[in-house]
């Protein structure tokens, strides 16, 4: 069996020594004279593990568009983990054909990758600013850096907005991004009073630079100065005490590391726990489909609420304080994607 790992060593240093980017064909060609690396006579049951093992490997692999060997290394892991069969012969092998990844060669191939990348970056955003310069345009980040710089450094402004306004308030201001967030503190330094509200559980544009850990570090800020106050609102009057329940418990789960039980836990308003007494429907309802289409399961979404609209089911009316039936209106249909309305 000695004889067995030592050729297989050989063999891959060989290969990655010789031509650093082979296709797949001339890996298993590898393996194929790998398989005649057994002590003479019959292969023990060790060596019958490994070529099992790699001829699954390969069969496994001839479904995925894999071209490079370093491809090839990727699948390697270690024995147990996907491949229960692989043992010492085959990781010393798959160590041997994975060292590609610590080659000067491929670094420096890396290197040049990540240069090209910014380079070609900063020569777009360069190109774009000139486009707009050319033509007197301005854009919304445009907008927002402008915005502060006057703040920032325009006594005629500051003094404009400090005579004119009195409040700043602040919506959503979990979805700030770090320039918003430095346009809303000048300006609360110009006014006699502002209000900031907002929710880091409900963070949802971090595609627009939006960082939920800014709320926090402007929350410890606020803590910090005690002229400040921190409101925490801990009641929910939107939602049936069934549905709050179960959001707070999920949300515990996700929000563990990150926020306080005072600031994930909501509490169902006392006349939500009134109008509770009327229901006559669970808060909430799990519709559980098999494996199908979307397309499918779509039509059975439409054909639930089809049946929810004939049914008459009663709804709170909070314009006019009383039970109706449901009608389409009261419906909202959430995707994940828009791709999924196509």
């Amino acid at each position: 069996m000695e004889r067995s790992r030592d050729e297989a060593k050989k063999m891959a240093a060989k290969f990655l020594q010789t031509n650093r980017r082979s296709s797949l064909t001339q890996i298993w060609e590898m393996i194929e004279e790998t398989k005649d690396c057994v002590p003479e006579g019959s292969p023990t049951l060790k060596d019958t593990a490994n070529l099992t093992a790699l001829e699954e490997l390969r069969q496994k692999s001839e479904s995925r568009s894999f071209r490079e060997y370093a491809d090839f290394a990727a699948m390697c892991a270690p024995p147990g983990v996907k491949f229960g069969k692989l043992n010492e012969w085959y990781t010393e092998l798959c160590a041997v054909v994975s060292t590609y990844h610590r080659t000067p060669e491929f670094a420096n191939d890396y290197t040049r990758l990540i240069h090209l990348l910014y380079d070609t970056a900063f020569q777009m955003i360069d190109a774009y600013q000139q486009y707009k310069a050319e033509r007197g345009l301005i854009d919304f980040a445009d907008q927002e850096i402008l915005f502060l710089q006057m703040l920032r450094e325009n006594e005629a402004v500051r003094n404009e907005i400090s005579l004119s306004f009195r409040l700043v308030m602040v919506d959503e201001f979990q979805d700030s991004s770090p320039v918003q967030l430095a346009i809303f503190s000048a300006l609360s330094k110009l006014v006699q009073n502002s209000i900031w509200v907002g929710d880091p559980k409900q963070a949802i544009y971090g595609f627009r630079d939006s960082d939920s850990q800014l709320f926090e570090l402007a929350m410890q800020s606020v803590d910090k100065n005690r002229a400040n106050k921190r409101i925490n609102l801990g009641e929910n009057f939107r939602s049936r005490p069934g549905l709050v329940y179960a959001v707070n418990e999920i949300f515990k789960g996700i929000f563990r590391d990150s926020l306080s039980d005072d600031q994930i836990v909501l509490a169902p308003s006392a006349e939500s726990l009134v109008r509770e007494r009327s229901y006559k429907t669970a808060p909430l309802e799990v519709l559980a489909f098999p494996a199908m289409k979307e397309e499918y399961k779509f039509a059975a979404i439409g054909e639930y609420i089809k049946e929810l609209l004939a049914s008459g089911r009663q709804v709170y009316d909070k314009e006019h304080c009383k039970q109706r039936g449901i009608r389409g209106s009261d419906i909202a249909i959430l995707f994940r994607s828009n791709s999924q309305l196509n």
